[in-house]
């Protein structure tokens, strides 16, 4: 949310959709070769919108930063460091994991997507 030039309230609803989980946030990662499950995750989000906006980096639905090895770099700390900040659950799986998983169930056509929605709902209410 920003004030405009003319003192009106300028709400992005991409980023607060973004923040809020309502649109996913994956990242996949060359230099680790995992997939990042963000969705929903307000404070790494922020830190990474923050850090592209820094770059000069337009955020978008989809973002190549492959040619932008600094705030690639700084991207890749950050989602390191926001998984190793998260517990693993009781059979070692993070919710990274268990996201994708369930992603993967919903993409095979073995659960439906109201099935999906509420075990996801799920999984990050445990966070």
């Amino acid at each position: 949310m920003t004030v405009g030039a003319d003192g009106r309230v300028v709400i992005d609803w991409h980023a607060t959709a973004l923040y809020t989980g309502a649109v996913p946030a994956r990242f996949v990662s060359e230099d680790d070769g995992r997939t990042h499950d963000l969705t929903g995750q307000a404070e790494p989000l922020l830190r990474i919108v923050d850090a592209l906006s820094r770059h000069g980096v337009a955020l978008g639905p989809t973002l190549d930063i492959r040619s932008h090895p600094e705030v690639r770099s700084e991207i890749q700390t950050i989602l390191t460091e926001h998984e190793a900040s998260r517990p693993a659950t009781a059979d070692g799986r993070s919710t990274s994991q268990r996201l994708d998983e369930l992603a993967g169930l919903l993409d095979g056509g073995r659960i439906s997507r109201e099935e999906h929605d509420r075990l996801r709902l799920k999984i990050l209410d445990g966070l």
